[in-house]
């Protein structure tokens, strides 16, 4: 599950159900020596435990991920919602919310292959194949959405302390609304393609009798190969995280440090100011502070992808057809991991450090109640 691009060219692909017996290779395999990848004596890790690390994610850390992120992501829209999305970053942190609630379920769909392969271990196969065809690209779109809009809030939040003046005259709440409409799109459009490029096929063994379920690439692919390794294997899975992690990081560094510049300022500064300058001045250090740490747990989260990313650029081998192909998707699994973690956690930001936000809470629960107190009133005087 999600291991690497798997549907890249020049990858080995591994559908697995539940044994080592049932890997299947889904594309030509590119072997050093006599070897196949995942049996190379190089190897740091054995075929066994890579197993066992994309058994674990996908049986309880996805899972437990989306019971938690889910209904938690629910609650950021509603909240932001009702403060009002005509504020930009109320508009950003709305769609933040709503992108990495779907991450989060379409990660959940693939990982439902662990349980369907426990009733039946041939349709648990079809199912992760297909899903890896049908569904793998529409969660590279929403995970690559979810760092674009985190690059945004980083820099509007950096922007708004550095140079908050020209913020106000350039970036309107509609010019956001755009920008955060082409993100979304543009990323899933960008993975339109790939049902196009790869095909799931059924393959049977007549030796054993045993049903693999292979990832092939179609002709279109052969016909556009370099546009659609660009697009597929090139921008979405490494271009864009670590453009999004580099801007995020130095855009956060100024920030903390310009916005610890201007509260020591404020505190030195023997110059008056009225009761509504400094509740503004409160408001904005405490938004800012807010989202600073967001970016901060975007950051740590993002850092072991971006670090698996660019071994496979700078460590011979270090690649699903290399000589440490089992260490690489293992790494990598646990990369898409903690970047599940990242769209989950938001929730817990927002509610430990935003006075606001759990004010907003709280008027939601008290509406809520006091909605199901008059119900209850309705239904006693009716009885």
């Amino acid at each position: 599950m999600q291991a690497s691009h798997t549907a890249a060219p020049n990858t080995t692909t591994t559908t697995t159900t539940t044994t080592t017996a049932e890997v299947t290779t889904a594309l030509p395999i590119t072997t050093e020596g006599h070897f196949k990848p995942w049996d190379n004596p190089d190897n740091i890790i054995s075929l066994e435990t890579y197993l066992t690390i994309s058994f674990v994610s996908n049986s309880f850390l996805y899972p437990g991920l989306f019971l938690v992120g889910v209904p938690t992501n629910a609650v950021n829209c509603v909240v932001f919602w009702r403060q009002g999305l005509g504020d930009r970053m109320h508009l950003c942190l709305f769609c933040l919310a709503l992108v990495d609630m779907s991450y989060l379920i379409v990660l959940m769909v693939q990982a439902a292959s662990v349980f369907i392969s426990l009733a039946d271990k041939v349709l648990g196969a079809e199912y992760y194949a297909k899903s890896l065809v049908y569904c793998l690209g529409v969660g590279w779109g929403f995970k690559a959405a979810s760092g674009l809009i985190s690059t945004v809030i980083a820099v509007e939040r950096c922007l708004c302390v550095v140079r908050p003046l020209h913020v106000e005259s350039i970036m309107r709440t509609r010019t956001m609304l755009w920008l955060l409409v082409v993100i979304v799109l543009g990323t899933q459009l960008a993975q339109v393609i790939q049902p196009l490029a790869y095909t799931a096929r059924r393959v049977v063994d007549l030796a054993t009798g045993e049903v693999f379920w292979n990832i092939v690439t179609t002709r279109l692919y052969a016909d556009n190969r370099v546009i659609l390794d660009f697009v597929l294997v090139v921008l979405l899975p490494f271009i864009i995280p670590v453009f999004s992690f580099i801007v995020v990081s130095l855009s956060t560094a100024v920030t903390a440090v310009r916005l610890r510049t201007a509260q020591q300022w404020r505190e030195e500064s023997s110059v008056a100011t009225t009761t509504g300058v400094q509740q503004l001045h409160h408001h904005q250090a405490a938004l800012t502070l807010v989202l600073v740490l967001l970016s901060c747990v975007y950051v740590t989260c993002t850092a072991p992808l971006v670090a698996v990313t660019l071994a496979r650029l700078l460590v011979p081998g270090f690649s699903p057809e290399g000589r440490y192909s089992n260490i690489c998707i293992a790494s990598h699994q646990l990369g898409t991991v903690f970047s599940a973690v990242n769209s989950a956690v938001n929730f817990f930001v927002y509610f430990w450090r935003s006075s606001h936000f759990r004010k907003t809470m709280r008027g939601l629960c008290g509406r809520h109640q006091c909605q199901n107190a008059k119900l209850a009133s309705m239904f006693s005087i009716r009885h």
